[in-house]
This record gives C-alpha cells, sequence and structure tokens, in this order.
C-alpha cells in the first residue's frame, strides 16, 4: 500500500495527470516537454497551490481556444472544422429555444377572433418564422452530411473511429422520436393536421412543436406527472438533444476536410450563426412592435423573457469562433489566388 501511495505521488504520475487537464491535440505536440518541465518543478516544489492554480487556468484557456473561442486556434489547418463542431453543439441548443419561441408567436398569432393581428407583428411573425426555418433546416443538413460521412467511412472504408458517435446519434435520436411521439400523440389524435389549409395546419405543428419543446427545455424539473415512466421521458429527451449534439459535433471533428469542404464548413458556422442573430433581432421587433397585445394567448413568463439572455450569450458565443475562421477562410482565398498568379 506504500508502494502504490508512492507511485501515485511520484513527480511523474503527478505531471502526467496535470497533462490530461490538456485537450489531446495539446498533449500529442507538447506533452513531453510538459511532464518534463513538471516533473522538476514538483521535485523541487512538491506543493505549489499557484503552481496548480496556473496550469488550471492556461488549461482551460487552450481547451476554450481549441473549441473556437479564445486564443489562437491549435491547429489552424482545421480551424473550420473546430468552429463547425463548437457551432454545431451552440446552434441545437439554440434552437430548441428558438423553435419554443417561434411556436408561442405563431399560436398567438390571429388567436383573437374579434381583433386582428397588425400588419408589423405578422410582419416579425414572419420574420422569426423564416429565421428558425434556415436555423433548423442548416443543421439538419450539416447531421445529415456528416451522419452519410461517417456511415460511408465506417462501411465501406472499415474505419472504426466513428463507431462510438454513430451508435450514440441513432440511439439518441430513437430516443427524440419516441419522445415527440409521446408528446404530441394525444394532440394530433384529435383529428391530425390538416396539411390542405395551410394557415390552420401551422397553427397545428405550432402547437405540436411548443408542447415537445417546453418539454424538452423544462424537462428534468416538469415531469408532467407523478409516475416514473413519464419522468423518465422528459428527462431521457433532454438528454438525448444533448447527446445528438454532441455526436454530431464528434462526427464533424473526425471527419477528413477538403478544400471545398473547409469553405462549406466555414459558410455554415456563418449561416448558422447569423440566423441565430436574425432570430434574436426579429423576436425583439416582434416584442416592440405588440407582440402578445390583443391576443387570447398567454404573455411569456419571467422566467421565460430571462431565457433570451441565454440564448443571446450562446448567438454570441457562435459569432467569437465565426468569426475567428473568418481570417483563415480568407488565408485560403488568398493562398490560392497567389498560387494561380504563380
Amino acid at each position: 500500500m506504500v508502494v502504490l501511495m508512492t507511485s501515485l505521488s511520484s513527480p511523474t504520475r503527478r505531471a502526467e495527470r496535470l497533462l490530461k487537464l490538456y485537450p489531446q491535440i495539446w498533449r500529442e505536440r507538447y506533452g513531453a516537454e510538459f511532464v518534463d518541465l513538471m516533473e522538476q518543478s514538483i521535485a523541487d516544489r512538491p506543493h505549489d497551490a499557484k503552481r496548480t492554480t496556473n496550469i488550471i487556468f492556461k488549461s482551460l484557456k487552450v481547451r476554450l481556444s481549441d473549441l473556437g473561442f479564445a486564443g489562437p486556434n491549435l491547429d489552424n489547418a482545421n480551424a473550420s472544422r473546430s468552429a463547425l463542431s463548437t457551432t454545431t453543439v451552440l446552434a441545437t441548443v439554440f434552437a430548441v429555444f428558438a423553435l419554443f419561441y417561434w411556436s408561442c408567436t405563431m399560436v398567438s398569432w390571429n388567436s383573437n377572433p374579434k381583433v386582428a393581428t397588425s400588419v408589423s407583428v405578422s410582419l416579425w411573425t414572419g420574420a422569426i418564422t423564416v429565421s428558425t426555418f434556415i436555423l433548423t433546416l442548416t443543421l439538419f443538413g450539416v447531421g445529415i452530411i456528416f451522419l452519410f460521412r461517417a456511415l460511408k467511412s465506417t462501411f465501406l472504408r472499415r474505419d472504426k473511429k466513428f463507431r462510438w458517435s454513430l451508435i450514440a446519434v441513432f440511439a439518441s435520436s430513437i430516443l427524440i422520436l419516441n419522445g415527440v411521439h409521446q408528446y404530441i400523440r394525444f394532440t394530433i389524435a384529435r383529428g391530425g393536421i390538416q396539411w390542405f389549409q395551410f394557415g390552420q395546419a401551422l397553427k397545428q405543428v405550432a402547437g405540436a412543436t411548443q408542447w415537445v419543446t417546453q418539454s424538452v427545455i423544462w424537462g428534468p424539473s416538469w415531469t408532467g406527472g407523478s409516475t416514473f415512466s413519464e419522468g423518465l421521458l422528459h428527462i431521457s429527451a433532454t438528454v438525448a438533444v444533448v447527446v445528438l449534439a454532441f455526436s454530431v459535433a464528434k462526427l464533424i471533428r473526425n471527419s477528413e476536410f477538403s478544400v471545398t469542404a473547409t469553405r462549406a464548413g466555414v459558410r455554415a458556422t456563418k449561416l448558422l450563426s447569423a440566423s441565430m442573430f436574425l432570430f434574436l433581432f426579429s423576436c425583439a421587433g416582434w416584442e416592440l412592435s405588440g407582440g402578445y397585445d390583443n391576443s387570447l394567448m398567454a404573455p411569456f413568463t419571467q422566467m421565460e423573457k430571462s431565457l433570451f439572455f441565454v440564448i443571446a450569450f450562446i448567438a454570441l458565443l457562435s459569432l467569437s469562433t465565426s468569426l475567428r475562421v473568418r481570417n483563415r477562410d480568407n488565408s485560403i482565398e488568398i493562398v490560392s489566388s497567389t498560387n494561380e498568379a504563380a
């Protein structure tokens, strides 16, 4: 036991544990030098709180850089891949809230048969609809593209690096689809969606979306009932959305990017970020123009209004990520032009 404790507290083992605070790409590049330096430092000063705090702070900064939030990217050649994977996670969380707010505005639109909704509110509702559609469609397209690329590599090239991510994607997708089915089965059972009446169909889709998204957002705290199955349903749907977002991001990070794919990734990152800000701008316009005025629907609660600050922060993180890959995209264009001129 004494030998084991001595081994675990040796300078080498302690240095290796500190090294694990850094992302893998950093460990591969600087790991050996870091361990050598830490071995000497720990041997000289076995207990140094300032050293440990400094390492934790710097490792956090490196991880944020690796995600595309701050500082230079560790791998400039794959900066667009890192940015797209990070933005995909942010945009997925944002999209859940965006769909919830869109459904609320759409359900309240023209809900009062005695007073027609004003033109300005109708226009802003349309802007919210367009921005939400762009965001969700772009996210869906990114997910499908990298899902098929991963499946192709797994089954045709026998590449195993996508295996666990693919399992997580399909498992979380099944949970989400089951959750959607369970949430809306009683809503849709009352006649289904009237697809041939566009206005009515849009209202019904919005109502179903509102029920699903509010269940995902407040799932862990709101079980919708006292039974174990209902509580598990709400919690699993929330967890499944998070798992799906990170699994798709993992597929993106493990994929190989050509020059064309790099440029497409940069454009997708910018489009996701732009659609988030378009949504926030549209919501602000909708609120200022009247929003719930003359509507029979209850307005947003204080909690729902406060959550706007959360998704605004998510949009800012996405913007920071997209701006950091802009220079990389421009450098690709400049290098290509230079080579052609030569």
